[in-house]
């Protein structure tokens, strides 16, 4: 467990909606004792009986993975981190890294075009693996990206269904147009494609196929799309982007101009005091089944820690997602992973 500590210098922002990319996200990631933890990936791979990565990029594609979540998704690298079989969690890293891929495009592109052109590549990327697959030609035809690469392991071991990656894509898709959602239920049918998807894929890798899980991970695939939502607001506002739900600006009497200039701030209070209280809602959903799920997939569950500690922080600042203290990193975060693994409570 002393990797996960050696980690803890590095920081990070939260994966979600055109996610917010700091100085401190983008600083060096290659120096350091803290890539102790990323060698043990290295090694679970290369001493794998599976000779899927053994050939000459192998050591290029298996820290690509690891250390693309950790740069770009550090949270749910933390939470990663602490999944007790090695060889799942290099798998999960791998699938967080597909997730961050296509979620940094949107930010990484300053027309849509130029952007659904990159994600037309992940596409034909997946249907490629899946066709390998079915024809059992190992991964000789799919792209040579790291992370396709990656990909590739996991899809050819594991029964994963490809409409969740199908899903993912769609709902990355869905904002490369930068159009507000329509209400809320809009918004969650984004977090289900975007989150959900990410950890049904996680249970069929380790799997499990329960109807208790499935319905668990759910709500929890709501609240940490929502309590991201709330978290991106700012970032998005600079960048002159507003995706806060129609219905919701119609409802509390607010303009997007007004979250662009950070004015009307008491009503956009209570236009994220409601989004955060649905987030609330769902994971106290999910959180109150914990005690019907397979026990060896709790731990993927610690994956809404993060977001249960943002709403409790928007809380004591009255939803103010513009509060600094909001935008800085909470460095307590591993602590709080770390002290629930040990006593079994992922919630």
């Amino acid at each position: 467990m002393s990797s996960f500590f050696q980690v803890l210098s590095r920081t990070s922002t939260p994966l979600g909606f055109v996610r917010p990319l700091s100085s401190s996200t983008t600083a060096k990631t290659t120096k350091g004792p803290h890539n102790s933890s990323i060698t043990s990936y290295c090694s679970d791979l290369v001493s794998s009986k599976n000779n899927l990565f053994i050939e000459v990029h192998t050591f290029q594609r298996v820290f690509f993975c690891p250390l693309t979540a950790r740069r770009h998704d550090y949270e749910m690298f933390l939470c990663t981190l602490l999944i007790p079989d090695p060889i799942l969690r290099t798998k999960v890293m791998t699938v967080r890294a597909f997730n961050t891929e296509v979620a940094i495009i949107r930010d990484q592109v300053s027309q849509k075009e130029i952007g659904l052109s990159r994600l037309v590549f992940w596409r034909e990327a997946v249907n490629q693996l899946y066709l390998s697959k079915k024809a059992d030609s190992s991964y000789k035809n799919v792209p040579r990206q790291p992370t396709v690469l990656g990909m590739s392991k996991v899809i050819f071991e594991h029964d994963v269904s490809k409409k969740w990656l199908v899903n993912l894509l769609d709902g990355r898709e869905r904002l490369m147009s930068d159009v507000p959602f329509t209400d809320l239920s809009d918004l969650e049918a984004y977090c289900d494609q975007t989150v959900t998807s990410i950890l049904f894929i996680t249970f069929e890798i380790l799997g499990v196929k329960n109807v208790d899980v499935d319905h668990a991970s759910s709500h929890l695939g709501k609240a940490i799309g929502l309590g991201t939502f709330a978290r991106s607001i700012p970032y998005n506002a600079q960048n002159r982007r507003v995706l806060v739900p129609r219905d919701m600006l119609i409802k509390h009497g607010l303009s997007q101009e007004d979250f662009i200039r950070n004015k009307q701030s008491e009503k956009i209070k209570e236009l994220v005091y409601e989004i955060a209280s649905h987030a609330h809602i769902h994971y106290d959903k999910a959180k109150s089944m914990s005690k019907l799920i397979d026990k060896k997939a709790l731990p993927l569950f610690l994956a809404g820690v993060p977001t249960d500690i943002y709403l409790k922080r928007l809380q004591r600042v009255q939803f103010d997602p513009y509060h600094p203290s909001l935008t800085t990193k909470y460095r307590l975060l591993p602590w709080h992973l770390y002290f629930r693994k040990i006593k079994g409570s992922y919630f």
